[in-house]
């Protein structure tokens, strides 16, 4: 295992190649030069492959599967609709969630959708270039003979950067570039010269078995156009359409291992084999539109986003946007891997939410229903129990012009649902109960806190009381009645019981901010259930029976994984233990107090990372029994500064981000989970993160770079200036806010929005008087 890890890292080239690789000159490049879209595509777990398994089988027969960030490599734009990216393996397990690992070797084209971090889903639209003979199927991923259509390449003529990515595929002597618009991709393929040559399309591809695909179609529109669309068992559609640069020759057709020719093919395993001129010298040009309400408005996409043919100006295009975007940080100072880490961190965080709508505004809503354009722009793809507590609060600050129209696409997603529930998990128009809690209440709370106004806020505050009281979530009566979610009752009832008092805390926030005592004193109530599952005797958040007793035998270990059985989520109780963001004084005091309290996150961060209980993956990238890989131990480092340490949270910050994240594929410390894992290092690396998003405050941690300018709302900066900052020092000495003294070790949201400046003197000593 260690020699494939040493062989990826070798193999790995920090080439930030751009459109100005393809064209004479790229305005702006000053920025995506900074981003390695491949940091997070690779990274391995030990595993025991089967359905469930525990840490002490692991140990007896250890073996290693595909990990890491789940984030893809290929082109699109900030927070677009289209994600033209590789797919290399489906059936390699959850590693391939984004299509593409790098330990891959072989690929089987490229599809137009993909997630961003976590998900298995979508991959669909497959187009793959080839020369010699027709094969319809993808073949084995670890067979070298390459009996299927997929093909060899190599990392050394592989090639990405925002907007962009180009790979040379070894077994067919054809180059690939890919770029994208908003809800365009385009491909430009370079054929070897005089060799047979087609585009083989594969509309039953998905990232995951596709159980629930009812319907695909294919047709032939034009002699340059192609369209086609995939139905699902539950009625959801998805429309296709591509125009060519040159003309098509022929049309092979296949349906379920049967080959005919024509115009077009209905089935459920559709696939089509397009051949072109192979005389023909000049590259193939593809332009792919994707829609999910229409074959018209895929066309109309097309036409309005991508009327011409020219590569190069779309790559631009594309560039320019990701400039404009990534332009909103300025650092200064810093390594190269530093800075890389950095700009590749925000890179990944502008992909998720992502637009949902066609260039006319319309989309799907909820139960496949198609919508007009509304007053606001629509998004997708909320994973809210992993994003509300970095991602979204980075958006209030560096994106507030998103934030309304976010938020507006929640509560249109709660008015026209049949369950009316606001995004828990939400792709495409779906929603599902995925995780603890009812995790958009703290998104929606902070929005309010910080001022934005552009939803309605009291039919926002409607459904957040209506979800929390009637919204079926597992376990509620009993945490209403008896202040604590059950482990008799109902599974995960510790992470349920505390996620549901901090998004109790947010719905309390928000009533109070909207003049509802009432509901401010109900809600505050319910946001102290947490104090109902800690036991004293043991010193941990501790599953409890019905009856009020302990659950015994227990160990703080011991990970659970959202099954049946299992008393945690994702997690153990020294991760989760931790997780009471709006009350830290009140369980510092449960503790007994700021020394005991200290103490216990020396013990997480010292001892050894030893787990024990059901295996899950996503508990990864540890630091003592610290998971950065998972989104519950990413406040933990910033919790001394509540006990009076500061200095300790400022070493612990460093120590995480020194031994989790990296500048190679294997450099995030689990899944991105659509850009939290990522926020998390674009906040630290800056020197502050929000630890309780709805109050409006960061907490302070260890500044890496020696000056940073953030754009904020209505053209003000806010300056983060860090005088000697560097690998050792990452103490602060002391620190001014606008010319002032400032002894505080967190700063508010309208000091960063006022463009106010904070200066910091580091040393490599700590100041345990600062702060």
């Amino acid at each position: 295992m260690k020699n494939i890890k040493k062989l990826i890292v070798l193999t790995f080239t920090v080439l930030q190649i751009s459109c100005s690789t393809v064209s004479e000159s790229s305005p702006n490049a000053d920025y995506i030069q900074w981003v390695n879209p491949f940091i997070g595509t690779g990274g391995w777990v030990e595993a025991v492959p089967g359905a469930v398994t525990t840490y002490d089988e692991i140990r007896k027969k250890p073996e290693h599967e595909a990990f890491g960030g789940l984030v893809f490599p290929g082109a699109t734009v900030p927070f677009g609709m289209i994600q033209l990216s590789p797919d290399c393996r489906m059936d390699g397990g959850y590693g391939w969630s984004a299509g593409y690992h790098y330990s891959d070797y072989t690929m089987l084209g490229f599809s137009h959708n993909h997630t961003s971090g976590n998900g298995c889903a979508f991959g669909h639209y497959l187009f793959m270039p080839c020369t010699g003979d027709i094969k319809f199927e993808p073949g084995r991923y670890n067979n070298p003979n390459r009996e299927g259509y997929r093909s060899n390449f190599s990392h050394v003529r592989e090639k990405a950067s925002p907007g962009y990515y180009s790979v040379y595929l070894d077994d067919y002597d054809v180059l690939a570039e890919l770029t994208a618009t908003c809800r365009v991709g385009m491909h430009r393929y370079t054929f070897p010269a005089n060799r047979e040559r087609h585009i083989l399309i594969d509309l039953y591809h998905s990232i995951r078995s596709d159980a629930g695909l009812e319907e695909t179609f294919f047709t032939t529109e034009s002699p340059t156009s192609i369209s086609g669309y995939r139905k699902t068992k539950e009625g959801q559609k998805t429309y296709m359409y591509a125009e060519f640069s040159q003309p098509i020759v022929k049309t092979v057709l296949y349906e379920s291992g049967k080959v005919s020719e024509g115009l077009e093919i209905k089935g459920v395993k559709s696939k089509a084999a397009l051949k072109f001129d192979k005389n023909m010298n000049e590259p193939l040009i593809v332009k792919v539109a994707v829609s999910f309400t229409s074959l018209e408005n895929a066309k109309n996409n097309l036409k309005s986003e991508v009327p011409g043919w020219d590569f190069d100006e779309v790559c631009l295009s594309a560039e320019k946007q990701w400039n404009q975007e990534l332009e909103k940080i300025e650092i200064q100072g810093g390594s190269i891997d530093e800075r890389t880490m950095f700009y590749s961190a925000l890179y990944h965080t502008n992909l998720t939410p992502f637009t949902f709508q066609d260039s006319n505004g319309a989309f799907l809503g909820p139960d496949n229903t198609v919508f007009p354009k509304q007053d606001f722009k629509n998004y997708t793809f909320f994973t809210l129990w992993d994003t509300y507590r970095a991602l979204h609060p980075l958006y209030t600050i560096i994106q507030p012009s998103r934030v309304n129209d976010m938020i507006n696409s929640m509560l249109f997603q709660a008015e026209n649902s049949k369950n009316h529930l606001l995004p828990l998990w939400s792709l495409a128009g779906e929603n599902g109960y995925n995780m603890s809690g009812y995790s958009a209440m703290p998104t929606i709370a902070e929005a309010v806190v910080k001022g934005f106004d552009g939803f309605d806020r009291q039919t926002a505050l409607r459904f957040m009381v209506e979800n929390a009281l009637n919204g079926n979530f597992s376990g509620h009566d009993s945490y209403e009645e008896k202040g604590y979610v059950p482990a008799d009752k109902a599974n995960m009832s510790i992470p349920k019981t505390l996620e549901y008092a901090y998004c109790d805390w947010a719905i309390a926030t928000m009533a109070k901010e909207l003049g509802n005592n009432e509901l401010y004193e109900r809600f505050f109530k319910y946001s102290s259930n947490y104090k109902n599952v800690y036991n004293p005797e043991t010193g941990f958040m501790q599953p409890r029976f019905e009856n009020g007793e302990f659950k015994y035998p227990f160990d703080p270990r011991a990970v659970g994984h959202q099954f049946e059985y299992d008393d945690f989520m994702e997690s153990n109780s020294w991760q989760y233990t931790w997780h009471v963001m709006h009350d830290v004084p009140g369980l510092i005091a449960l503790m007994g107090g700021n020394e005991a309290f200290i103490n216990k996150l020396d013990t997480l961060f010292e001892q050894p990372s030893y787990l024990t209980g059901v295996y899950a993956a996503d508990v990864s990238g540890m630091v003592g029994q610290l998971a950065q890989g998972n989104q519950p131990s990413h406040h933990i480092p910033y919790l001394y500064s509540y006990a009076g340490k500061p200095w300790k949270t400022q070493e612990r910050v460093r120590e995480v981000m020194r031994r989790t994240y990296a500048n190679n594929p294997d450099g995030l410390p689990g899944n991105d989970d659509g850009g939290q894992t990522s926020s998390w290092l674009v906040f630290s690396m800056i020197g502050f993160y929000p630890v309780d998003p709805v109050s409006g405050l960061y907490v302070i941690g260890s500044p890496c770079f020696e000056e940073v300018k953030i754009k904020v709302a209505d053209g003000k900066i806010f300056t983060v200036k860090a005088k000697n900052a560097g690998e050792k020092n990452i103490y602060i000495q002391s620190a001014t806010l606008n010319g002032k003294p400032w002894n505080k070790p967190w700063i508010s949201h309208k000091d960063i929005v006022a463009g106010s400046t904070i200066e910091f003197e580091m040393g490599p000593i700590p100041n345990k008087e600062w702060g």
